[in-house]
């Protein structure tokens, strides 16, 4: 893919391009078997992991990843609790409706720490009921320790970075994302947060409790308004 804008931070990682296709990606030739109908046939002694991101919805939102990998997926230390004191903006139900005028109050930044210490600023409706969604602030100032990984099975997250860029590294691939770029990483999927170059970052987190996010309609817009599927890109396997 050309770029007509010359960044000033570039990219070390290569993607496929187009968002909505259906990709098959190898770090290692041969190492997903053609054709294979059932995803049962494993070569390489690889383990199966098969992701369903809406195994009930129809066929053109039913969205799933299949992996191949050195290790099986269940092969790791016990969870541990995250640090719910962090959901600043998580309050309890309230037993009635207040008619006042309410604002945001202001809330802190966390002022170290690391993916982990991402902090909630709005929740909207029930993860456990697949439905609304939430906000999050994140201001990273340093990698996540080695082979820890975030996982969410509540949503997709959207990520926003204002500040700097995040060097993502999760199961389908390494992302690179840039301020003033977007990444979306889908519900139930592994991954792990560090800097690039050791350069803080900060930004904002949606995530969705229900569905996928997909692109708007664009009606009278016109066919070219807004992002179109061709500006997006997805990572490719590596190993």
């Amino acid at each position: 893919m050309h770029l007509l804008i010359d960044f000033a931070l570039k990219d070390k990682y290569t993607y496929h391009e187009v968002l909505g296709n259906h990709f098959r990606s190898e770090a290692v030739p041969s190492a997903v078997p053609v054709p294979n109908a059932h995803h049962n046939i494993l070569l390489w002694d690889a383990y199966r992991k098969n992701v369903w991101h809406n195994m009930l919805g129809p066929r053109v939102h039913n969205l799933y990843t299949y992996m191949y990998r050195i290790q099986a997926s269940y092969i790791h230390r016990e969870f541990t609790a995250w640090n719910h004191n962090l959901e600043y903006g998580n309050p309890p139900p309230t037993a009635n409706l207040d008619p006042n005028p309410i604002t945001w109050a202001s809330f802190p930044w966390q002022t170290k720490g690391d993916w982990l210490d991402q902090r909630l600023v709005e929740c909207n409706d029930d993860p456990q009921q697949k439905t609304g969604l939430d906000i999050w602030l994140f201001n990273v100032h340093k990698d996540m320790d080695e082979q820890t990984v975030f996982n969410s099975l509540d949503g997709e997250a959207f990520i926003v970075p204002q500040i700097k860029a995040l060097d993502i590294t999760a199961e389908p691939g390494e992302i690179l994302v840039k301020q003033n770029e977007i990444v979306v990483i889908p519900r139930g999927i592994k991954y792990r947060v560090t800097l690039l170059e050791g350069k803080p970052c900060r930004g904002y987190i949606c995530e969705l409790y229900q569905g996928h996010f997909r692109l708007p309609e664009l009606r009278i817009i016109g066919t070219t308004g807004l992002a179109n599927s061709l500006d997006f890109q997805i990572p490719k396997a590596f190993f």
